[in-house]
Parts: structure tokens; C-alpha cells; sequence
């Protein structure tokens, strides 16, 4: 497999190949672009427990200026338990990245994370985004990035410790917005830093949101400072966060809220946050006092 991987077996090619499940290896300290190039049809890649720094690499091509190793035809990516992963490409890349036909990426367990994708990624067909257990992650994706997921239909976003927000804009005020044509489920859950979607000036349209859970995120706020717009969305599921108190939750303790719009109950469920935790402490005081 080291062989392979390095590009010292050249016999290797393996043009059919379409699923591969990399666990385990722990002795391949970082990305080829000679294995990748060996699976051209592939759509399916699961890599788990190994010690990458980064998943794919840029390389320059004499004729063609600078490409990148990463699979054509990939549909499905997921990284698990990659505890030296920084990045899955590095941010001074200066190669635009366009995935046409990734469909689905799961993030999960990277601790070191620092930079999910560069601001030159597109993802135009994404349909899936998952990220848990980021803990270095300060924000998801680029304002670039995030005009380019016109497709995706879920986000979930979960015990990411560093989280500040979820769209990050360089600009102040953003003339033209985002549009999330086709999100219909947002979850943003276990996030004690996040303070809202997007920190910046910048508008935002979700015409097929139909289910929003903000659980955990006591720091968040308000939505964005821009105007948000959510024509379907009638209700947040919420819930104050009981978890750092070690109390259990029962199933009626998951609210929803409505407050008309959604940066109007993002700005309600934040004050009734602050209220319930205040009596939560009194109460637990009150306890040890008797």
C-alpha cells in the first residue's frame, strides 16, 4: 500500500474503482496525488484514523498551469477521526476549485481543523454538508463558497467549541447576498462561541427552510446583521443548554419558538436563554443553601 500510495508502483491503476475506505493508516503521514490519480472513476472516498495533514494537494502541470489530485468524479467524501488534519487543501492555493459532482461531505472528529475548505472552493452541486466535533474550526466556509451552494439542502453543524460563525464575510457591508435555494434543514447545535450565522452586513434567503434547531448556542444573538428572509419557516426548535450543568433532558424540554421572523426569534430565544439560565443558577444555590 505505501508504494502505491507514493507513486512507486506504477503498474497500479485501477480505472473502476468507484468506493474506497481508507482506515487506519497511520503510517501514511500525508496525501498523495499519485494514488488519487490512480482512480479516475472514483465516487465514493471514507478515510478514517490516519495521520494526514491536508486530504488533497495542488500540483503544477507544465502545460496546463496548476490542477488538483482530488478524485473527478467524487460524490461522497467523508474524513473521520483525522486527528492531524488541518485542512483539506491549503488556503494559499490559489487554484479555483469547483467540484461539480461532490454531493455529499461529512467532517467529523477533526480536532485540529483550522480551515475546512479555501475561499476559492465551489461547491455547486452539494447537497449534504456535516461537520461535528471540529474543535478548532472557527468559522465554516468563505462568503465565495457559500454564494456557490445553490444546491444544498442540509447543514449541520454540531460541538464545534471555536465556532464563531458560519459565513465569513471580509466586507463590512455586503452589497449582493446569499440565496440557499435549497436548504430545507439547519442545525446548529453545541456551538458555545457562535455568535451568528454571519457577523457582517450580508443578506440572506432560505425560500425551502423548513426546519431550524438552535440548541446550545448560548452566545448567538441575532441571526445576521443583514436582513434574513425564510418564506416556509414557521418555528425554531430550541432548547437552553442544560448539558454543561449535567442535567438530563427530557423529550418536552426541546421547545419551538416563533417570533414572526427569524432574526426577531433568534433575538427572543437569546433573552429567554439568559432568563432561564439566571433561574437555573439561583436555584441550584438555593439548593446548596438548604
Amino acid at each position: 500500500m505505501k508504494e502505491i500510495w507514493r507513486g512507486q508502483y506504477p503498474g497500479a491503476y485501477f480505472p473502476k474503482l468507484k468506493d474506497f475506505k481508507l482506515l487506519k493508516c497511520s503510517a501514511l503521514l500525508r496525501s498523495s496525488n499519485f494514488f488519487f490519480q490512480t482512480l479516475p472513476s472514483l465516487e465514493k472516498l471514507n478515510v478514517s484514523e490516519a495521520s494526514f495533514h491536508e486530504i488533497f494537494q495542488c500540483v503544477r502541470l507544465r502545460s496546463e498551469g496548476r490542477t488538483t489530485d482530488a478524485p473527478p468524479r467524487l460524490r461522497e467524501l467523508k474524513l473521520s477521526k483525522l486527528n492531524g488534519l488541518m485542512h483539506l487543501w491549503k488556503e494559499e492555493s490559489d487554484l479555483k476549485l469547483i467540484f461539480y459532482n461532490l454531493r455529499s461531505l461529512e467532517v467529523l472528529e477533526c480536532i485540529k481543523l483550522v480551515n475546512l475548505v479555501p475561499s476559492v472552493v465551489s461547491f455547486v452541486n452539494l447537497q449534504t454538508l456535516e461537520i461535528s466535533k471540529c474543535h478548532g474550526l472557527e468559522n465554516l466556509v468563505s462568503y465565495s463558497t457559500a454564494k456557490s451552494l445553490e444546491q444544498l439542502e442540509r447543514m449541520s453543524i454540531t460541538d464545534c467549541d471555536l465556532v464563531e460563525e458560519i459565513v465569513k464575510c471580509l466586507e463590512d457591508n455586503v452589497k449582493d447576498g446569499i440565496v440557499f435555494s435549497q436548504l430545507k434543514s439547519l442545525q446548529l447545535r453545541g456551538l458555545p462561541k457562535l455568535s451568528s450565522f454571519c457577523t457582517r452586513r450580508c443578506d440572506f434567503e432560505f425560500p425551502s427552510l423548513k426546519e431550524a434547531i438552535v440548541i446550545g448556542c448560548p452566545q448567538m444573538k441575532y441571526f445576521s446583521m443583514g436582513k434574513t428572509i425564510t418564506k416556509e419557516l414557521r418555528n425554531v426548535q430550541w432548547s437552553a443548554d442544560k448539558r454543561k450543568q449535567n442535567v438530563q433532558w427530557t423529550d418536552d424540554e426541546e421547545k419551538r419558538h416563533w417570533a414572526g421572523d427569524l432574526d426577531s426569534t433568534i433575538q427572543d430565544l437569546f433573552t429567554q436563554k439568559k432568563t432561564f439560565l439566571n433561574k437555573f443558577v439561583v436555584g441550584i444555590v438555593w439548593d446548596s443553601l438548604e
